[in-house]
């Protein structure tokens, strides 16, 4: 059975003909549907039953609504958030390296040295081995999808911008560390003036004063003294 009959046959296993009839009607207009009966050839089973092509027209159209995380993405939709895969289905896919069971085998042969050289060429000369195999897949509905966010484009800074950016931050540098000098540098709190009785002159005295955090404990205990 190819990936397109196995998915009908899990879409006719897992939903009623009511279901099938439904989600086609909510995707395919009746005409579309006739449409596609229109060019299905039935013939009559072993016991002499002859299936409803309108049916399998509707099973058809549901079963191609189904697909992959990545078939979708590759047709340009994402799987909305928070949804969970609608059937989960063994399909066929394609590789062309060595079966597990392969590398097994030629692992064992090497560990017991039973590789002749010639199987040893052969293995070294087609490394592949191209195969289908059967992998379980999850299939997301038409509903569980839709059309991707669009992202706001990247503005990438031009060398003028990092430029005027970097004078920026030297300018506030250079601020904060005038404000810090500022704040450390001494502050005239008072001026004396006094007499020399020999020589009749007069000098003036200055007291700084740094700025400093107040020690509440220290002051209390020069006033109490």
């Amino acid at each position: 059975m190819t990936n397109n009959e196995i998915i009908l046959e899990a879409i006719k296993t897992a939903f009623s003909p009511e279901q099938i009839h439904t989600m086609a009607a909510a995707h395919h207009s009746a005409e579309q549907l006739a449409s596609m009966a229109a060019h299905i050839q039935v013939k009559p089973d072993k016991n002499g039953n002859t299936a409803d092509p309108l049916q399998i027209a509707e099973a058809m159209s549901v079963a191609g609504m189904f697909h992959t995380y990545n078939e979708w993405k590759q047709q340009g939709l994402q799987v909305k958030r928070g949804e969970k895969a609608a059937l989960a289905v063994p399909l066929w896919r394609f590789t062309d390296k060595p079966s597990v069971a392969q590398r097994k085998a030629m692992a064992e042969a090497k560990a017991v040295k039973a590789v002749s050289a010639a199987e040893q060429k052969l293995v070294d000369d087609h490394p592949n081995d191209p195969h289908y195999y059967k992998k379980l897949s999850y299939l997301f509905h038409r509903d569980q999808v839709e059309v991707p966010a669009e992202r706001p484009a990247v503005h990438v800074k031009t060398a003028e911008e990092i430029r005027a950016y970097n004078a920026q931050l030297a300018a506030q540098r250079k601020a904060r560390r005038a404000a810090a000098a500022q704040q450390s540098a001494p502050v005239v709190i008072a001026q004396t003036a006094h007499k020399d009785l020999n020589d009749n002159t007069t000098e003036t005295g200055v007291i700084l004063a740094v700025p400093q955090q107040l020690d509440f404990a220290t002051l209390a205990s020069n006033v109490l003294a």
